[in-house]
C-alpha cells in the first residue's frame, strides 16, 4: 500500500497559531477536531508550495499567506483500516511549512466542506486541541525555538 504525500502549514501571526476545525474526513463526518491546515498533494499541483497554497485557500478561504521555510521533520501518521481502504494508503507523510497570515481576518471563511471554522489560538491553547502526533511535533519545534 502507498504512502499519501501531503502538505500543511504552521501559520502564526502576532504570536497566535491558525487552526481549522475539521468536521469531515475520508471516512465521512467526524466528531470535530482542531488541526493545522493540511491536505493531500494532487496530481495537478506543480510543487509542494503550490499544493500548500491551494490547501490553505480551500481550508481557510484566504490566499493571504506568506510561505516560509519547510520544517526539517515531516509529520507522519498511520491511517486506521477504514481510511486506508478508502484512500488506498497506509500512512501519510505531511511536509510542514512555516507561514504567516497577512490578511485582516475578514476572508477566513472555509471553502471546503471538511472545515467548519478557522480561528487563531495562543500556542498554549492550541497544543491540547491537536492530534497527538501534531502536538508532539509542534511542542518540540516551539521548545527548540525558546532554547
Amino acid at each position: 500500500m502507498m504512502i499519501r504525500q501531503a502538505v500543511g502549514a504552521v501559520v502564526e501571526t502576532d504570536g497566535r497559531v491558525l487552526l481549522v476545525y475539521k468536521v469531515k474526513g475520508a471516512q465521512g463526518k467526524l466528531a470535530g477536531k482542531w488541526d493545522l491546515p493540511k491536505g493531500g498533494v494532487e496530481p495537478n499541483d506543480c510543487s509542494l508550495e503550490d499544493a500548500l497554497l491551494r490547501e490553505l485557500r480551500e481550508e481557510t478561504g484566504s490566499s493571504q499567506f506568506k510561505l516560509g521555510s519547510r520544517l526539517s521533520e515531516p509529520l507522519r501518521f498511520a491511517f486506521d483500516a477504514e481510511t486506508s481502504h478508502i484512500l488506498g494508503c497506509r500512512e501519510q507523510v505531511t511536509e510542514l511549512y512555516r507561514a504567516v497570515y497577512t490578511g485582516d481576518g475578514t476572508d477566513l471563511v472555509p471553502l471546503d466542506e471538511e472545515i467548519a471554522e478557522v480561528a487563531f489560538f495562543s500556542r498554549e491553547e492550541a497544543l491540547p486541541l491537536l492530534f497527538p502526533e501534531t502536538r508532539r511535533l509542534l511542542a518540540s519545534l516551539w521548545q527548540q525555538e525558546e532554547s
